[in-house]
């Protein structure tokens, strides 16, 4: 199932490393003593897809799910930085993608070594390549959940094969080398046989279901594998009532090492994953339902293989005419040149010397034809074909087509989005299978990291949640972000990002998370400052509540003084009053004493003539109302003065308590 794969994935990484003329197209070139030139455009295509992932990588981290902890997830985080850095994890993801833009698929494989520290080990990582590996062809999934079996062949030294199985040293340094099968062949170490003293160290990985007893917690739910002894089980059960024992299929897998036919190890998985340590990167097409190998996996070099192959011959072809334009050849008699070496000369000033007795006409120059324009149309196309079959337009490759400043940019950063989406499913895979890999490495540290390995590595005491698999499977969850050497790092670009946003970060937090060798001497710098702030808001605040009291105590001597008029005021408005009621009791009594005088004029005027004595009446009638008039004009204009006073008082009686109020308002504020 996986030869025809073999070759042509074999064939597309031909291609991009320039090899592109198979050897009867050299030979047929060769006959006509034309040449075979390559124009790699693949490797360009392959570099630039390779190019955008290394500038966007993403790094690893496991954040919290809701409520869960959150010191845990930043725990395992901190330690899943320090293994993809110190492990070269992000540079074998790289590199693993661009072998799988050729191949079509790659292999990134996380390990234990136990040369450094050989108590945990340290979690690594290689690369397995298309050629090393056989697998299962019928799997579907990306986590190889449905793998029946994996494969992977390496060419080691004999004492680094001792060093991977101590205990079997004596039958490898029996065992000889160069025992070839059919396995592998694509491998080079292969294919030059002989050529090194390498024994072949082979890995075969198989998927198995076992049954075994599974602890439930029949309150919460939650499961826990029992890898202890039976007989304590019932002790358990004893303690714990809600526990309730129950017996499950659980998936895991076995590993099975032959060193050059020898199997020297059959058993379980030494490192604790239960599951294969490689996971899969696909740079381009994979079709599970699809029958055919040869098409079922492939890369982006296998899209853009042919028109790469048509655009040599094109351009080999124009070089050919090209060449030909400078000695298209010769029609000459036989014996009619002095020299027939001379025929095959090329270039400025060559002469071809005839025999004195033959005629012009027994050398003739043959004319070279002229290069057809359709031609040059034809390599055009094909040049342009290549690009625009993966997707990628000219501002991807850094030529624009708009040259206008104004808006060549915006046009540009446009149409780079609209390419990348062309090749969204290739980044999408491959961030899939980061997080594969990110939770095989989450639980590898798990299984493998003691708690004082943990805190040698995070500086921080270990959480009891760290090493439960149901908090890593339910609690937590493996993303990217963003990707920088350490997690302090990382935190120092998000504070960084929050501080521009606005947010109140303080600036001696940021320096403490910076990388920065000055960190003490300017953080000294930035107390130093802090302080001298401080003191100036503090003499500024000084000032201002002088300032608030002085004009506070204006604003009451103010009050005092207006207040002191008010009374004064009214005090003039009580006299007006005491002194209008006795103008009116005054004006009463001789309104009285005139009616008296009245009656008494009229008592002595009864002897009169009577028609005499009423006409005097009613001239003492018409005084008296005139009088009344008179008067009644005089107390109309005292109370309409009264009535303006009043009013006065009562508005500026308003302005003071408008001003007190002004007064208590300004004190609580000057106070904060």
């Amino acid at each position: 199932q996986l030869n025809t794969y073999y070759a042509e994935a074999y064939r597309d990484l031909s291609y991009s490393l320039g090899n592109q003329w198979s050897l009867e197209e050299i030979a047929y070139l060769n006959n006509q003593r034309r040449s075979s030139f390559t124009y790699n455009m693949i490797r360009r295509l392959v570099n630039l897809v390779e190019g955008i992932q290394r500038d966007g990588r993403l790094a690893t981290k496991i954040s919290p799910v809701e409520d869960s902890s959150e010191e845990t997830a930043t725990l395992m985080t901190d330690v899943m930085q320090y293994i993809m850095n110190s492990g070269g994890g992000y540079d074998k993801i790289s590199q693993a993608f661009r072998d799988s833009l050729v191949t079509g698929i790659s292999w990134i494989c996380p390990y234990l070594d136990y040369r450094g520290d050989p108590v945990n080990g340290d979690v690594k990582f290689n690369i397995t390549n298309w050629n090393d590996s056989i697998w299962d062809p019928f799997f579907f999934e990306k986590d190889m959940s449905d793998c029946s079996f994996w494969a992977r062949r390496k060419y080691l030294d004999r004492s680094t094969v001792i060093s991977l199985l101590p205990d079997q040293e004596e039958r490898i340094q029996n065992l000889a080398y160069g025992n070839r099968d059919d396995k592998f062949t694509y491998m080079s170490f292969a294919r030059n046989w002989g050529m090194q003293k390498l024994l072949n160290y082979t890995e075969y990985w198989r998927r198995k279901w076992e049954v075994r007893d599974v602890l439930v917690d029949m309150d919460s739910g939650e499961t826990t594998e029992w890898k202890g002894p039976k007989d304590r089980l019932q002790f358990i059960q004893a303690i714990h009532p809600n526990l309730k024992i129950i017996r499950k299929p659980v998936r895991t897998v076995e590993l099975g090492i032959i060193v050059e036919g020898e199997l020297l190890y059959y058993g379980k998985d030494p490192w604790g994953l239960d599951d294969y340590p490689c996971v899969p990167i696909f740079g381009g097409d994979y079709s599970p339902t699809y029958d055919l190998y040869t098409w079922k996996l492939q890369g982006i070099v296998r899209y853009i293989r042919d028109p790469q192959t048509e655009l040599n011959k094109r351009i080999s072809r124009h070089v050919d005419l090209l060449d030909s334009q400078l000695n298209s050849g010769w029609i000459a008699k036989t014996g009619a040149v002095t020299n027939t070496s001379s025929l095959f000369k090329s270039g400025n000033g060559q002469v071809v010397f005839i025999r004195p007795d033959a005629n012009m006409e027994d050398v003739q120059r043959i004319m070279p034809p002229d290069i057809p324009q359709g031609q040059m149309m034809l390599t055009e196309m094909f040049n342009e074909i290549i690009p625009n079959i993966l997707g990628i337009n000219p501002e991807m490759l850094g030529m624009p087509e708009n040259e206008k400043v104004e808006t060549a940019a915006i046009l540009a950063k446009m149409r780079q989005s609209a390419g990348l989406i062309s090749l969204r499913g290739v980044f999408d895979n491959l961030a899939e299978s980061q997080k594969i890999l990110g939770q095989k490495v989450m639980k590898m540290m798990q299984v493998n990291y003691s708690p004082e390995k943990v805190k040698l590595i995070t500086k921080k005491d270990v959480t009891d949640e760290f090493y439960s698999k149901s908090f890593s499977r339910y609690n937590v969850t493996v993303e990217q972000g963003l990707l920088t050497n350490t997690q302090k790092q990382t935190e120092f670009m998000q504070l960084f990002t929050m501080k521009q946003a606005g947010m109140p970060i303080p600036d001696s937090l940021i320096v403490q998370k910076s990388d920065l060798h000055c960190r003490k001497e300017l953080n000294e710098i930035l107390d130093a400052q802090a302080k001298q702030e401080q003191e100036t808001m503090e003499r500024q605040n000084a000032m201002q509540e002088q300032q608030l009291e002085t004009t506070t105590e204006g604003i009451l001597a103010k009050a005092k003084s207006d207040q002191a008029l008010a009374m004064e005021r009214m005090n003039k408005i009580h006299l007006d009053e005491a002194i209008s009621a006795e103008r009116i009791q005054r004006a009463e009594e001789e309104s009285t004493a005139q009616l008296l005088n009245m009656a008494k004029v009229l008592k002595e005027l009864e002897g009169m003539d009577v028609t005499h004595l009423m006409g005097k009446v009613e001239a003492l009638k018409h005084l008296h109302s005139v009088e009344q008039d008179l008067h009644q004009r005089d107390m109309d204009h005292e109370n309409l003065g009264v009535q303006h006073r009043e009013l006065d008082m009562q508005q500026q009686q308003m302005g003071h308590d408008q001003m007190m109020a002004q007064q208590q308002m300004a004190q609580p504020q000057a106070r904060e």
